[in-house]
């Protein structure tokens, strides 16, 4: 579970859009997320300049054909910003330029309901800690967990169960 506060940028120009995020991401169950609403790339890049900020939401209405360069710029300022798109059918080639240059994810922003962006959230942070870990050697870390006489439990970001050796 996550014992910290994580701070949230979100870059979008529309007040519903927004509205909808900061109240999601207000009232998730978890109350880790702290929700900062800017409307232009500049003050997005002045704040992860002068935050550490974990999490970047950015609605590709607002970078357009740009998007892939702004992406280069956060990573270069932060490269361990977590950066998640938020689209729309409109602009799906965009958003697949802009993973290849480092964003993590795109979102449907139509599909941003109360309970799904929290857990949209949660499942793309605990995939990228899971790539990592993958990175490692995980069947002998594995048959290590599964000998031992002591239990070990693991939880996801919500306090779920998702490994246990018993």
């Amino acid at each position: 579970m996550i014992n910290k506060t994580l701070k949230v940028l979100l870059l979008t120009q529309s007040s519903s859009l927004s509205q909808r995020i900061c109240t999601s991401l207000f009232y998730a169950k978890t109350r880790v997320f702290k929700t900062i609403w800017v409307q232009a790339t500049g003050t997005a890049l002045e704040l992860i300049n002068n935050l550490s900020i974990d999490i970047i939401l950015i609605d590709l209405s607002v970078t357009n054909d740009k998007s892939t360069v702004f992406v280069q710029q956060i990573l270069q300022s932060s490269p361990k910003t977590f950066i998640i798109l938020l689209g729309s059918t409109n602009n799906r080639a965009i958003a697949m330029q802009a993973i290849d240059q480092g964003a993590y994810d795109v979102i449907d922003k139509q599909c941003l309901g109360k309970n799904w962006l929290v857990r949209i959230l949660g499942y793309n942070l605990l995939r990228s800690e899971d790539f990592k870990f993958k990175q490692g050697n995980t069947k002998t870390l594995y048959r290590i967990c599964s000998t031992l006489r002591l239990g070990i439990m693991v939880s996801d970001l919500f306090g779920s169960i998702i490994y246990t050796n018993v």
